[in-house]
């Protein structure tokens, strides 16, 4: 779909499209976490810098989100400033990203920040910003924790000191913390979906049926859609295993362990045991036509009720859809 005809159906008031822009300056790491959410993570370390915008459309719990990828170079970011409408225009959400490892580009990254804010007061609009202060990575925070912990205080004072936006939040992300990307990814998305509030209610009660110390439902775009943890050390233990989660998601597509009942509602899980917990993996379709859920189990022992799972998806596909 073209730049202009995007904006143009963006505009329709009939059309439910949320656009999320990603911006910062070059180098910053915003084409790596959006990798991140494709799972593109062979591509991470080859990425080249962004020509220009790059955009894609795709689904989140039935929502079309528009997400733009503007370039940080300086020759386009003075191009996205005089066409603030071409780039700007419509925008729900801002994921604006600033390498902390960049110290000597701190105040450059504050003051583009301060120019996009403005530029959306001309526009009249306030999407929400989201700042990620991004390559954090776990070696680096170890290494070097207080100064990393000062580095985003004293950016996160700037920040607020000169911008006085109201409508902005802050995130600690990392490629060498996948979790931490879809962490707060997912917590930016489903903020744009009221009917999630119920989400996390019905896979409690899934869990408890189930006897699962732990219950996560991600989409294919592997953003979270809804969680229930006993308690923190099984939602630490979860996360900390997102990585193997997402293998075994994509080895449902290359295996030919998927079988579908005789409601092509349920594909057989996979079970694989670890650190003495027994991971239960289920693709689930709660709409034909679709895109499937991951369902990912964490109980003592490796029982399942294939019952359970597709009375859960027939609940997910009446509140979804």
């Amino acid at each position: 779909m073209g730049w202009k005809i995007l904006l143009k159906y963006m505009q329709q008031e009939d059309q439910k499209i949320e656009k999320v822009l990603f911006t910062g300056l070059d180098n910053a790491g915003k084409t790596s976490i959006i990798s991140v959410l494709k799972r593109e993570f062979a591509q991470i370390e080859s990425l080249t810098p962004t020509l220009g915008s790059q955009k894609r459309i795709f689904y989140f719990l039935g929502r079309a989100i528009a997400e733009f990828d503007l370039g940080g170079q300086e020759k386009y970011r003075i191009s996205y400033l005089k066409r603030p409408n071409d780039y700007f225009a419509n925008t729900t959400m801002t994921i604006y990203v600033i390498d902390i490892q960049e110290k000597k580009r701190f105040n450059e990254s504050i003051d583009y920040l301060e120019k996009v804010v403005q530029t959306f007061d001309k526009l009249e609009i306030v999407p929400f910003i989201h700042v990620f202060f991004h390559k954090a990575d776990p070696k680096l925070s170890k290494d070097q924790d207080n100064e990393f912990a000062s580095q985003i205080k004293d950016l996160k004072e700037n920040i607020e000191k000169n911008l006085d936006y109201k409508k902005i939040d802050f995130h600690t992300t990392s490629i060498y913390n996948i979790s931490s990307i879809l962490h707060a990814m997912s917590e930016i998305f489903l903020s744009l979906v009221p009917k999630t509030t119920l989400l996390d209610k019905i896979l409690e009660k899934f869990a408890k049926k189930t006897n699962s110390e732990g219950v996560l439902l991600v989409d294919n775009n592997s953003l979270f859609v809804g969680s229930y943890f006993a308690n923190t050390n099984t939602k630490d233990f979860i996360m900390d295993s997102i990585p193997n989660f997402l293998s075994l998601s994509d080895s449902f597509e290359k295996t030919d362990q998927t079988s579908f009942d005789n409601s092509n509602i349920l594909v057989k899980p996979i079970v694989i045991k670890k650190y003495q917990k027994n991971f239960i993996l289920a693709k689930i379709l709660v709409k034909e036509n679709e895109p499937p859920y991951y369902l990912l189990m964490v109980k003592k022992n490796s029982k399942y009720n294939s019952r359970s799972i597709q009375s859960l998806s027939i609940l997910l596909g009446d509140l979804l859809y």
